[in-house]
């Protein structure tokens, strides 16, 4: 029998358990059989407007759509293209020129921006409303291939523009085999998706549902009701996978109370930043003993290149958790600068040899020969990552070597900020670095020298700022100096930039304070909190943000948006919003 390709499987899949639930949200519930039917007609639709290979952009919210978008891609022989909505306009016109897309897939909701993207960045894309689509019964798979482009996923890039990660359909193939057997994920899984699908997460969850007839059920914390809404749905929703970063797993498992919501899970799987003792611990206090905590280590450009499997019985003596051995799919070596291999203890990069690879950034062939060398006869992939082998064999991370770093699991690289900012009027030159607050989460701080020789209003330029980049790259404090420390070879000294601290002001609180005062205790589960605490440093984030934003909507009849809290960092700056608004 002709071995099944890719998106034969999931066909098969999707007929072997036709009646099944395939995906949930908060309001919907698809089987697989509708979920093909959907997906079908949507590769009718791209067939019939494109005779060529092509690049076709999906622009929808965190729900049902991007999975019909993305199946309905694959089965057209296509690569998908993830628009963010949450992404300012700017940079998701700068992604449908870069992939030179033919084709935009949107929906009701979104159609009005789609047009606009479409207008405005003058691309000439044919658009193609889901909603209005008929269904279709047969499958498109017959002809199928796995030789092709499954994926282009933007990244943070050194240009001041993202940059476009390529994945074949023959490696998520090679690769979501490993995961699925490795895990045991199976049809009676429930897989929770909370990542966007512009992420490379999004695709470790998708399709290992969607290749063993597990339940994806997908739930949006960017636009939800808050984390108690949250949890009352996860007790509820029957998850038994749960694959987040570790900022919104402190956030969420400590805010439950009864812990019999948790019984059902059996994998939490941690990614894309640094995972603590302290997590760990939090697991051995919070999930049932059947359940598993996974350290995932990948990238972009890896899917998944270390694993870390421990149960209640594991032992974790240091500050951080390993993340794990090389997965068998892959070849991985620590070096030094000169490639030789390291030995335990010995801190070097982190390179890898193997399938599961990226095979190109688009449209950057010299950023692509960077990624790529070769040892000897081994072509490996170059991660940039600074990590050292502990004497069991597994890694521990320690760093960068270059000066990227990754805020909620998404990838930062500084550079494109400071080519943004160092174009904004009076801005002569900027520095984007990372620090940690007392929990060891990263915020963004800018540092920055004035044409004008003033500083500018911290309004001002994240009002820019927001424009162009997404929200989680806005820094949390803009700190200005007359000029930059230099060495004797005029080179900025970035360990001699001065820390940001906050005015020693005295005011005595009002009713708005002390109700934001209270908010910002549940909110950070602290019992004590300053008129002048900076909400970034006290661990803030998007996922805090917008909960509190929510409160606030309920305590006091008013709607804020997002860059409210970028622009009002303290329950004082806050608090003077409030009143002018109500």
């Amino acid at each position: 029998m002709k071995t099944k390709t890719f998106v034969q499987k999931i066909e098969y899949i999707a007929e072997k358990f036709s009646g099944k639930t395939a995906i949930k949200t908060v309001d919907k519930v698809l089987s697989y059989e509708q979920l093909n039917r959907k997906s079908n007609c949507v590769a009718t639709i791209i067939n019939d407007k494109l005779d060529r290979d092509s690049n076709v952009s999906l622009l929808f919210d965190h729900d049902e759509n991007i999975v019909i978008g993305i199946l309905g891609v694959l089965k057209a022989q296509k690569t998908y293209v993830a628009l963010n909505k949450s992404y300012p306009k700017e940079r998701l016109m700068n992604i449908l020129k870069d992939c030179e897309s033919n084709l935009l897939l949107t929906d009701s909701k979104n159609l009005a921006l789609a047009y606009k993207l479409n207008y405005e960045s003058k691309q000439n894309i044919s658009i193609v409303n889901i909603d209005e689509l008929n269904e279709v019964f047969t499958n498109n798979a017959v002809t199928s291939s796995d030789d092709k482009d499954a994926y282009i996923i933007y990244t943070s890039g050194s240009t001041g523009k993202p940059k476009g990660v390529v994945q074949t359909i023959s490696t998520i193939n090679h690769f979501i085999e490993y995961y699925i057997k490795e895990l045991d994920i199976n049809e009676n899984d429930n897989i929770l998706l909370t990542t966007s699908y512009s992420h490379t997460v999004s695709v470790l969850d998708i399709f290992s549902a969607l290749l063993t007839g597990a339940t994806l059920s997908i739930y949006d914390i960017s636009y939800s009701l808050g984390i108690d809404h949250f949890i009352k749905w996860l007790s509820l929703a029957e998850i038994t996978i749960i694959h987040t970063v570790p900022v919104f797993y402190r956030y969420f498992v400590c805010k439950i109370d009864n812990k019999l919501i948790l019984s059902k899970i059996r994998l939490i799987l941690l990614g894309g930043e640094d995972v603590f003792k302290t997590d760990f611990q939090l697991y051995k206090d919070s999930f049932p003993e059947s359940t598993y905590f996974i350290n995932l280590y990948g990238q972009s450009e890896v899917l998944v290149g270390t694993i870390n499997i421990l149960n209640k019985e594991s032992k974790n003596e240091r500050a951080s958790v390993s993340i794990g051995y090389p997965v068998e799919i892959l070849n991985a070596y620590v070096i030094d600068n000169e490639d030789k291999e390291l030995n335990i203890y010995e801190t070097g990069e982190l390179v890898f040899e193997g399938e599961s690879l990226t095979t190109r950034y688009l449209n950057l062939p010299n950023e692509t020969n960077d990624l790529f060398d070769f040892i000897g006869d081994k072509k490996i992939l170059r991660t940039g990552d600074l990590v050292k082998k502990l004497p069991d064999g597994t890694l521990e991370f320690i760093g960068r070597k270059d000066f990227q770093f990754k805020i909620n699991g998404n990838r930062v690289n500084p550079k494109e900020i400071e080519i943004i900012l160092d174009k904004m009027e009076n801005v002569a030159k900027s520095i984007v670095v990372p620090i940690n607050n007392e929990r060891q989460e990263k915020y963004i701080a800018a540092y920055y020298t004035s044409n004008s020789k003033t500083q500018i209003q911290k309004k001002e330029i994240t009002d820019y700022l927001l424009d162009k980049l997404p929200e989680y790259m806005i820094p949390s404090s803009f700190i200005y100096l007359e000029n930059f420390p230099v060495g004797e070879t005029g080179k900025i000294m970035r360990n001699k930039l001065p820390q940001f601290t906050m005015e020693d002001i005295v005011v005595v609180p009002d009713v708005i304070s002390e109700s934001l005062s209270s908010i910002w205790k549940k909110v950070f589960d602290i019992t004590e909190v300053g008129m002048f605490d900076n909400f970034f440093q006290l661990g803030g984030n998007s996922l805090l943000a917008t909960e509190m934003i929510n409160m606030i909507y309920f305590e006091f009849d008013l709607e804020l948006k997002l860059n409210s809290i970028f622009e009002n960092q303290t329950i004082f700056e806050l608090s003077k919003l409030i009143k002018s608004k109500i």
